[in-house]
Order: structure tokens, then C-alpha cells, then sequence
């Protein structure tokens, strides 16, 4: 390996990007060898101590080098290194990427969208070697005419992310978990629909949710739901105002969590309560870490069969929505997602709810399937990849 490699995205433990990015960090400084430069922000005010402890020299690098590093108008080059550079829909480049590269240049990209232009590929036929984070996004790019395209997955921290004993936090209920940003390829409609129908009659369900977006705007988009009959309210601090959607939505408030926004480490907490994860998005660049983290900590799941999904279903370890009826979407590209069945949704959330031995079941079987997925595991796939665009 080069000894410096260039990191173009955040560090945080707020959002799937930075959560990839932190996990590479740790990695590269458990190996030594090669020093991260992180170009993107580094959220230490929300990392605990032990893990700014752990990037205090990257931080200082960034902070004595990287101001006098970039200078606007010129893309800087940073020498005897390997950048990695975050790509989106359409392979476009962040500011960042457009403002700094490697002697080699490497793209994770994780997009949405299912069609590529002549920009993008052009975009990606810059770039030394292209890692998808999804069969799903490889064969979209391939297909397009990319070349140099492999795939690496997302990792889990199956050091914190296993099953383990639980509070009793919902004790007497049966706890059904519902994590992503609020978005509309996540769902979340088809989620509350579902939910209201399963809830009826039902005192011992409680529906819990991870929802918070930190793009709240986004939101917006659910004006294409056809489940919702109100769209999500942003009060005056900015933040989506996910109770009272759900309630407006039919959801009675004694049956409805909103977790608000919760740090990457401590969501192990909440899912070890969890009897199940209900996961009907309708598209996934990626793997969808959220679903990864629930099969690891042994949630019996629920998964869509679409996209990114397809590669964490496995045999016996998930519940799978086999309908997937065509999504058309307003000025966006949709081959290849998937529009789950609100009725199939109830009716294996009704099985679970009935037999949690066959639950327990699932669950042990997705613990297994993820725990060979741990981030130095996929991060050592990454660094490979980063090896081979070097030869």
C-alpha cells in the first residue's frame, strides 16, 4: 500500500457515510502502515472519547495540514497516495473529489438512481479502479459500459452489534423496530400502513422507529406515497416531527416510539429489545446497514426483495417480500425497484407475532450470516481493491 490514503467523505457515527468512513479510519490505524487523510469533516463532538482518542492524530493532521493542502481553483494532488473518492447517483463527484486526487483514485459509489449518462461515465472512466456497494449498483454500471467495477459490501461492528440479553424495556409487548432516514425509497408509509392494520385489536404491539433524518427536506418526497394521508411536518428546529406524522397517520401514540436521533453505538441497545425489523424499502444503493445491524444483533427480519436487499436475503435468515410491483418516480430513473405489498407486509408480520419460535429461529440464522461480515473483514476487501487499481 501507498503510505497515504485520501478519504473525500465525513467521519460521523450519525449516518451510513460516515459511519463507512469511520470504520475505514479505525481499520487503516489498527494495521499502520498507510495514514488516513480525512478531507471530509470529522464530527468529533459526537464520537466518544475513546474513539477520538483513537483519530487524535488524524484530526491533527487535518487541522495543521489540510487548510494550506486545498486552495480554490486548483484540484490539489496529494502525492504517493491512493484517494477514495465518494460517488452518488450519476457517479457525481463531491466538492471535495472535484478539489483533490491520488496519484491512484479509487470511487465507492452507492446510488439510487438506475440510469447512467454520458457525464457519469465519463465521471467513472476517470477513476483507477470502482467499488459498488451492491451487486445491484455493479450490474447498473456495467451495463452501462463502465469497466473496472467490482463489489465490496458494507461491514458490521459485530463487536457491538450481537445478540445479547435483554431489559425487558418492552416487556409484555411485542416490539416491532423500523430504522432509516425518513425517505421515500426507505418506505417508512408503506411501514405505517402496514402497522396500522397489524396494530388493530392489539394492545401488546408497539411500533419503534429510527427515523430522524438529518436532511429533513427530503422528506418531501412522500407527496408520491400512497399511504400517507398527511406529509411529515418540520417544526421549527428543523427536525421532522415523527409522532405526530404517525399519528395523523392512524397510529395511536401508546403504540409509537420515535427514538430521535441516535449515535451508531448505541443502537445495540435498542435492538437487543426488538422481537422484529420490518425493512420494505423500495430501492437500496447499498447493503442497507440498518437491516445488517438488526440480522447481527439476532432481530428477526423482514426484507424487501429489490436492489441493494438482495445480496444480505439468504436462506432462512430473513422474511422476504417476494411482490415487487414497478415504482415510477418523478424525474428519477426506477428500473429495479421494488414496490412491496402492504397486505404481504401484515400477513408475516401477523406470522411473526404468532410464532416467535420460528422468529428466534430467523434470527440466530441472520446473527450467523452477518457475523462474516464485520467491517475488518469488508474493509480488508476495500484495501485489497485499493491494491489491485495500484498495479
Amino acid at each position: 500500500m501507498t503510505p497515504w490514503l485520501g478519504i473525500t467523505w465525513g467521519i460521523s457515527n450519525r449516518y451510513g457515510w460516515g459511519v463507512y468512513g469511520l470504520n475505514l479510519v479505525r481499520e487503516l490505524l489498527r494495521k499502520g502502515g498507510t495514514f488516513p487523510v480525512c478531507f471530509g469533516e470529522i464530527a468529533a463532538n459526537t464520537l466518544n472519547a475513546e474513539t477520538c482518542e483513537l483519530l487524535a492524530p488524524v484530526i491533527k493532521f487535518q487541522k495543521d495540514n489540510l487548510s494550506s493542502f486545498m486552495r480554490e481553483t486548483k484540484v490539489a494532488r496529494l502525492r504517493d497516495a491512493v484517494v477514495v473518492h465518494a460517488l452518488g447517483n450519476d457517479a457525481e463527484w463531491s466538492m471535495i473529489s472535484n478539489a483533490v486526487e491520488g496519484d491512484t483514485n479509487v470511487g465507492v459509489i452507492f446510488f439510487e438512481h438506475s440510469d447512467i449518462s454520458a457525464a457519469g461515465l465519463n465521471r467513472l472512466s476517470k477513476l483507477n479502479q470502482i467499488v459498488a456497494g451492491s451487486t445491484w449498483n455493479a450490474d447498473v454500471m456495467k451495463a452501462a459500459g463502465a469497466n473496472n467495477v467490482t463489489t465490496v459490501f458494507q461491514g458490521v461492528d459485530t463487536t457491538l452489534f450481537r445478540p445479547m440479553p435483554r431489559n425487558g424495556t418492552y416487556d409484555g409487548k411485542f416490539a416491532v423496530f423500523s430504522g432509516g432516514k425518513f425517505d421515500y425509497r426507505k418506505g417508512q408509509d408503506i411501514v405505517l400502513a402496514a402497522f396500522k392494520a397489524f396494530a388493530q385489536n392489539r394492545d401488546d404491539v408497539v411500533l419503534v422507529t429510527g427515523w430522524h433524518n438529518l436532511w429533513p427536506l427530503t422528506a418531501a418526497q412522500f407527496r408520491y406515497s400512497p399511504h400517507l394521508s398527511t406529509l411529515p411536518y418540520v417544526g421549527a428546529d428543523d427536525r421532522l416531527n415523527i409522532t405526530r406524522m404517525a399519528t395523523d397517520n392512524g397510529i395511536p401514540e401508546s403504540k409509537f416510539v420515535d427514538l430521535g436521533l441516535m449515535p451508531n453505538e448505541e443502537m445495540p441497545g435498542i435492538l437487543k429489545e426488538m422481537d422484529l425489523a420490518v425493512f420494505p424499502n423500495r430501492c437500496e444503493g447499498g447493503t442497507n446497514l440498518v437491516a445488517m445491524e438488526a440480522m447481527a444483533c439476532g432481530v428477526p427480519c423482514i426484507i424487501s426483495r429489490n436492489t441493494g436487499h438482495e445480496d444480505i436475503i439468504n436462506d432462512g435468515g430473513c422474511w422476504v417480500l417476494e411482490q415487487q410491483d414497478r415504482v415510477s418516480f418523478e424525474g428519477m430513473a426506477t428500473e429495479g425497484w421494488g414496490e412491496s405489498s402492504v397486505d404481504e407486509l401484515v400477513a408475516l408480520m401477523e406470522n411473526a407475532y404468532k410464532d416467535r419460535a420460528e422468529g428466534r429461529k430467523i434470527g440466530q440464522n441472520g446473527a450467523e450470516f452477518m457475523h462474516a461480515w464485520s467491517w475488518p473483514k469488508q474493509i480488508d476487501l476495500l484495501l485489497l481493491n485499493v491494491e489491485k487499481a495500484l498495479v
